[in-house]
């Protein structure tokens, strides 16, 4: 091999391992302040509104969102993913905007996560029960 195309892909690594440094450090740093501000209960994390189930129509799907019962079931799904992706360091996601509409980010980030593109009712409580907060005991 020629010593300048030697050169130029050794330079070209160096640069590929620096920039994927980079992104892993840009993505652990966002992953830690979302992770802090859902720990401090940070006024930057919306508050997740349980809906009124019954009005509510089951499975939960791109689309999903149309009424205002909807929309908080989908903020409680989306919520679910921002949280349950800060485990897992291989899901690489940018975080979910918690806007209740089921769009196109949802259900990949929910297929990615659990291989699954619907939500249905016995996942969904599943989902609320995980982010309801236990209370702690007080001992006297």
């Amino acid at each position: 091999m020629k010593p300048k195309v030697k050169k130029i892909l050794v330079v070209g690594s160096v640069i590929g391992v620096i920039g994927l440094i980079t992104f892993a450090v840009i993505m652990w740093g966002k992953r830690k302040k979302i992770e802090a501000d859902i720990l401090s209960g940070s006024p930057d994390m919306p508050e997740v509104t349980k809906p009124n189930t019954t009005t509510v129509s089951f499975p939960l799907k791109k689309g999903s969102g149309s009424t205002i019962n909807e929309k908080n079931a989908v903020k409680v799904v989306q919520k679910y993913i921002n949280i349950k992706s800060l485990t897992n360091l291989w899901f690489a996601i940018v975080p979910l905007t918690e806007d209740g509409i089921f769009g196109p980010l949802t259900e990949s980030a929910l297929y990615k996560l659990t291989g699954t593109k619907e939500v249905s009712y016995s996942f969904y409580k599943e989902m609320e029960n995980y982010l309801t907060p236990v209370p702690y005991a007080v001992s006297s």
